[in-house]
């Protein structure tokens, strides 16, 4: 009686291991899209500014002609470049650069211990899903802080596509079995 009560608590926690391994591979999937998606943005706002500071100054050539164009392109790249800094996008590039090496070590380990599962006592999964849960909350607040990140749905869907991509590929899973996040990001 106790081995087949054992076994269920086992399979809880290994079912509750699962679920964590998958939402903070989510996170990694959705830290990543979200920074390819912020490196973007900043390119396309430096090359504007770019192409406004260099049309600025080839303009003075044929200022005369069209006066109203080239004003409003100086004041167009200058009301970018004093607004820049109110832009989340380099310090979101920046937090998530340091933080995606550390999380990915993190998932790593969780990794080869999943395969570990089946053979741990209960005491020592709880243990095992208690460290790892803060140890990424950890890392959350070391790397990222209170930096805000607007919630993106094109991120989330391509995450949640990666994921099942993931598992699949890993673990040989249908698409059904494994994947699915908590939609926390």
């Amino acid at each position: 009686m106790s081995d087949s009560l054992n076994d269920s608590s086992n399979d809880v926690l290994r079912s509750k291991y699962w679920s964590m391994y998958n939402r903070l591979k989510y996170e990694s999937f959705y830290f990543w899209f979200y920074r390819d998606r912020a490196q973007t943005i900043e390119f396309w706002l430096q090359l504007i500014l770019f192409l406004a500071s260099s049309s600025g100054v080839a303009g003075w050539f044929i200022w005369d002609k069209i006066p109203f164009v080239w004003s409003s392109i100086i004041f167009i790249s200058q009301a970018i470049q004093a607004c820049k800094h109110l832009l989340p996008y380099q310090s979101q590039i920046e937090k998530i650069n340091y933080l995606m090496p550390n999380l990915d070590k993190l998932i790593n380990r969780i990794d080869h211990d999943w395969e570990e599962t089946e053979y741990m006592e209960d005491k020592q999964l709880t243990e095992l899903i208690y460290n790892y849960e803060n140890e990424f909350l950890s890392l959350k607040n070391e790397f990222i802080g209170f930096t805000p990140f607007k919630h993106n749905k094109k991120c989330k869907l391509k995450a949640e596509e990666e994921l099942k991509k993931y598992f699949s590929y890993r673990f040989e899973l249908s698409s059904d079995e494994g994947g699915e996040n908590n939609g926390q990001t």
